[in-house]
């Protein structure tokens, strides 16, 4: 072979290599028990069994063949299978997030499962593998046999209210007090989790057309029924006027359209007309600031649970997306959750990717409560305990599965920006 095809060849080796570690997402590893025969012996994962050719073993697994969602708990499971008998045997299992790039199967792995019961996001679940109470009873575990099914259920059975305790022990954990419940304790409350949080925010159009029509109120009628002779003068401009107050022309051509009038009724030579034109004139004008007004979160504070400035990060995210939830139909209220540059720089929502991310972050009570708000309130403190430094300015946190910033501005928290990968990230 002369040198040109070696180095080829070379190349071609160092890039496959380089291909197959890139489909590494996650390494699962962990150690057969000697008295298993490796004959049937897999690694199964959502979309396929790998096989396990030694006691000491790693594998690896794509994000495809995970199918683990853009969720906080997929509850995605991987598990160490022996086929080898007419019933598969679960000899230890673990659970896998969008985080997840290690897994080690064994008995504390297994045991984790139990104490997380469907509620562990990949920080909780991290905390309870490193807990020393687990740690322990997985020794005792390790002891069993591992064809010992109905041993194996008796010890988790005799453990399990040991193991449920091991998700809620962390300190400091605030509750929902009665009269927040009875606020948010509302039947027809439902959030999209996948898109629409956009819709909750005002328009600018909106805004500025309500005021509009709120400052000239029954103004020009009174006028009007107060002064019939105007009657004739007005009845061949009902048209404009129609069209004035209705919202299919932009703000600039409606203000156009009230000078063209003005100009129109100033040939009358008719006083009582040019206080309508007045009317028109002043209600356009105060319309004009009140986006501005929207987007400003001078003296707006409704929410006391985020005023406190040295609230830690994951009090904020709780009391942030529990009050984001429950006044998501409450436009100014739901819009003082956000910071001025973001609603500046964010609004209108027209991005899918940021629509879905906010639509997310929004349920996230619900969904880490399983449909309880109570317990997701709860559940989001334990699984972001001590995630990040207390500040009383800005937390800025970002992982595999999200990025999200709060800011404290004008005397409260809100949210300044935010990403989430999306549902199925694994096929991108």
């Amino acid at each position: 072979m002369n040198k040109g095809l070696i180095l080829s060849a070379i190349l071609l080796g160092s890039s496959s290599h380089l291909a197959l570690a890139q489909t590494c997402d996650v390494e699962i590893k962990g150690e057969v028990p000697a008295h298993i025969s490796l004959d049937k012996l897999f690694v199964s994962v959502y979309q396929r069994d790998i096989p396990v050719s030694a006691h000491q073993f790693s594998v690896c697994a794509t994000k495809k063949d995970l199918n683990v969602t853009g969720q906080h708990n997929p509850n995605n499971k991987v598990y160490l299978l022996d086929k080898s008998m007419d019933t598969p045997l679960y000899l230890y299992s673990s659970l896998v997030f969008v985080q997840t790039k290690h897994i080690e199967l064994d008995s504390i792995s297994t045991l984790a499962n139990y104490a997380c019961d469907s509620r562990c996001g990949y920080y909780s679940h991290q905390r309870i593998q490193d807990d020393a109470a687990l740690i322990s009873l997985a020794q005792q575990y390790s002891q069993i046999d591992a064809k010992a099914k109905a041993e194996r259920s008796a010890f988790t059975l005799k453990h399990q209210a040991a193991l449920s305790q091991l998700y809620t022990k962390v300190a400091d954990i605030k509750t929902l007090d009665a009269n927040r419940m009875t606020e948010i304790n509302n039947p027809d409350l439902w959030v999209d989790p996948y898109s629409g949080a956009g819709l909750f925010f005002e328009s600018k159009a909106n805004l500025q057309s309500t005021a509009f029509m709120e400052g000239i109120g029954d103004n020009i009628r009174n006028i009007m029924n107060q002064n019939p002779d105007l009657k004739p003068l007005v009845t061949p401009h009902k048209k404009d006027l129609r069209v004035i107050a209705e919202g299919r022309l932009s703000w600039e051509q409606k203000g156009e359209a009230i000078d063209a009038l003005a100009a129109q009724f100033k040939t009358y030579n008719q006083p009582k007309l040019d206080e309508i034109i007045k009317i028109l004139k002043d209600s356009y004008q105060n319309a004009s600031p009140i986006f501005q007004d929207y987007l400003s979160n001078k003296d707006k504070t409704p929410f006391a649970a985020l005023n406190q400035a040295d609230s830690t990060f994951e009090l904020v995210l709780a009391n942030w997306t529990l009050a984001a939830y429950s006044h998501s139909k409450d436009k100014p209220k739901f819009s003082a959750l956000f910071s001025e540059r973001f609603k500046q720089e964010r609004l209108p929502i027209q991005d899918k990717a940021l629509d879905s991310a906010l639509s997310r972050l929004i349920t996230l009570p619900n969904h880490l409560g399983q449909q309880k708000l109570a317990d997701g309130y709860k559940n989001i403190q334990i699984e972001f305990n001590d995630r990040l430094s207390p500040s009383n300015e800005r937390y800025d946190f970002k992982d595999d599965l999200q990025s999200l910033s709060f800011i404290y501005e004008q005397g409260a928290w809100r949210l300044d920006n935010l990403s989430q990968v999306p549902m199925n990230h694994y096929e991108l």
